[in-house]
């Protein structure tokens, strides 16, 4: 139970360093929110506990990393576009192959998000998100 708190916490931690790498409205007219504030960020269903979940209840170790004990965490980017769909999804960070193939899985697979708000209009928002592998 300690053990699962501990990974729960390391991955809330991680989740919370979400990097905005930048935002671009759809017409691909960049909105910089680090000069100019974006007025609501893009949210997962149910906000970063329910991203928590379905990361924890979703990401599956891969049997040849296991075998080869291969763990890390791999970087991922993708857009969050107007429409909230998760799109241009990329490892940015690898580990091993079938870590960051599982990774994009994951990551691709995700239900569509809240769009992030700039002056009223839903614009696109890229993320890098750290997905953690570590064996028991």
């Amino acid at each position: 139970m300690y053990k699962n708190l501990k990974s729960l916490f390391l991955l809330l931690m991680l989740v919370m360093c979400f990097s905005v790498v930048n935002a671009q409205d759809d017409n691909k007219q960049r909105v910089d929110p680090l000069k100019t504030k974006v007025d609501k960020m893009p949210m997962f269903p149910g906000g970063t506990q329910a991203l928590l979940e379905y990361l924890k209840d979703n990401v599956n170790y891969p049997i040849d990393a296991e075998k080869k004990k291969k763990s890390g965490r791999v970087l991922v980017t993708f857009d969050v576009d107007s429409d909230g769909n998760v799109v241009d999804v990329e490892v940015v960070k690898s580990v091993w192959p079938s870590l960051d193939a599982e990774a994009l899985r994951v990551v691709e697979s995700m239900p569509k998000w809240r769009p992030g708000i700039k002056d009223g209009k839903a614009v696109r928002i890229r993320y890098t998100l750290p997905i953690t592998f570590r064996l028991k």
